[in-house]
C-alpha cells in the first residue's frame, strides 16, 4: 500500500477509531483540511466523501494512494478538491444545510499549542485565521467535528458544544492530549458489547465474521456499491429515528 504515514496523531494506533466512533449517522462527509485523511480513511464511508486540500504535495500523495489502492473501496469512493480548505467552506455552507452532512475540521493547530511552529511552511495559520474558522463552522447548520489541543481560544468559541479528549501519541515531543468538539451529542457505538447476553454476542460475533469472508470474496467495485448502499440506508434510518429535519438524497 503507499506509504500514508501522518506526522501528527491521527494515524496512530486508536485515534481515528475514537474520532469516528463519535461521528452520528450522515449521508455527506467532508474534511475541509483533509491533509492525507487518516480519519476517512479508518470510518465506513458515507454515500458522497469530500476531502478538500490545499497543499498539492499532498494532494498528489492523495492521488497516489487512490491509484496504488485500487483493491481498497475506500480509495474510490471520495471527490478530491485541491482548494483552500475555509474558501470551500464558506462556498459550500448553504449546500451542507440542505443534506444530512457532517463535518470533520482538523485545521493546523494554533502555534501557541505546538512544539515546531512551521510544520506547515506557508500554509501556517495566524490567530486570525483560526478566528475566521471558527467562525465559520460554529454557523454551520450540520453536525461539525473539531480537533485540535486545548487552547483558550477554541475553548471559549466552542464553549456550548460537546468536547473529549483523549492522549495521543505525536512525531513531535512525546504524547499529547487530543481535543475533540462536537456540536451533536457523542454517543459512541457499543464495540465490544453488541448484544444483552452471550449468546447474543457469540451470535453477532459469527454473523459478522461471515458477513466480512463474503464481502473479501467480493469484486471491488461491488464492495463499493455495497457500502454507499449500507452508508445511506443506514443515513436515512437514523435520520427517521431522530426526526433531524434534512433533506437526503435518494
Amino acid at each position: 500500500e503507499h506509504n500514508m504515514a501522518y506526522d501528527r496523531g491521527k494515524g496512530c494506533p486508536g485515534v481515528s477509531p475514537w474520532i469516528t466512533s463519535t461521528m452520528p449517522a450522515h449521508w455527506w462527509y467532508v474534511e475541509p483540511f483533509a491533509g492525507l485523511a487518516a480519519v476517512y480513511r479508518n470510518k465506513p464511508p458515507a454515500p458522497r466523501n469530500t476531502l478538500v486540500e490545499v497543499n498539492p504535495d499532498t494532494v498528489a500523495q492523495l492521488n497516489a494512494w487512490r491509484c496504488a489502492n485500487d483493491h481498497n473501496p475506500l480509495a474510490g469512493l471520495f471527490d478530491l478538491v485541491h482548494c483552500y480548505g475555509l474558501v470551500w467552506l464558506e462556498e459550500h455552507a448553504g449546500e451542507l444545510a440542505d443534506i444530512y452532512a457532517l463535518v470533520y475540521g482538523d485545521p493546523p493547530y494554533p502555534h501557541a499549542t505546538r512544539c515546531k511552529t512551521r510544520m506547515y511552511g506557508r500554509h501556517e495559520w495566524t490567530d486570525g485565521t483560526h478566528q475566521r474558522f471558527l467562525r465559520i463552522v460554529t454557523q454551520l447548520d450540520c453536525n461539525v467535528a473539531v480537533s485540535s489541543y486545548h487552547n483558550r481560544m477554541y475553548a471559549r468559541a466552542l464553549k456550548d458544544w460537546n468536547a473529549d479528549q483523549r492522549t495521543v501519541p505525536t512525531k513531535w515531543g512525546g504524547p499529547r492530549v487530543e481535543w475533540l468538539w462536537t456540536n451533536y451529542e457523542n454517543v459512541p457505538a457499543p464495540e465490544h458489547f453488541v448484544g444483552n447476553d452471550y449468546r447474543e454476542r457469540w451470535n453477532t460475533k459469527k454473523l459478522l465474521r461471515r458477513w466480512r469472508a463474503n464481502f473479501a470474496g467480493m469484486p471491488v467495485w461491488q464492495q463499493r456499491a455495497v457500502l454507499s448502499e449500507l452508508a445511506a440506508e443506514h443515513s436515512q434510518a437514523c435520520t427517521a429515528e431522530n426526526g433531524v429535519g434534512r433533506n437526503v438524497p435518494s
